[in-house]
């Protein structure tokens, strides 16, 4: 049914929670995970404007818990006898997660309602939101948090 299925992979709780269903779903369908993480470095604008010790220290914090979030991911996808190929992409999270599902073929991206800048009473994060919304091709299941 889904050969491949793109999870997102943020490290917030919805996150963890969509990670849950996107393998169990991946294991009983057969497929492989792409484990997708985009940093987003516009979100860092001020703090990377500042000078160059201080701008590679924080670029070099954020992609080290990048490869945190995606490395977990793919601990429980092993732990759950389910492939899996990581994905880190740096840009706009909407945009990258589209291309990558388009240009790797994806058929299913699965992702928590929230990331970690999620407001508090809002239904869909700004990236969740972003996808569900602009993507006509690939379905989107979205995790409630």
């Amino acid at each position: 049914m889904f050969s491949k299925i793109l999870l997102g992979v943020d490290g917030s709780d919805p996150s963890k929670k969509a990670a849950q269903y996107a393998i169990e779903l991946a294991k009983n369908c057969g497929s492989t995970l792409l484990l997708v993480h985009v940093v987003n470095l516009s979100a860092f604008s001020n703090v990377i404007a500042n000078p160059r010790d201080i701008a590679k220290h924080v670029y070099d914090k954020i992609m080290e818990e990048a490869h945190g979030y995606l490395d977990a991911k793919e601990e429980l996808c092993s732990q759950n006898g389910v492939a899996c190929e990581k994905v880190l992409e740096i840009g706009h999270p909407v945009d990258e997660i589209l291309k990558i599902a388009e240009e790797r073929g994806a058929s299913l991206i699965v992702m928590g309602s929230k990331g970690r800048t999620g407001l508090g009473g809002s239904v869909f994060g700004s990236v969740s939101y972003g996808v569900l919304h602009r993507d006509k091709n690939i379905p989107v299941f979205v995790v409630k948090s």
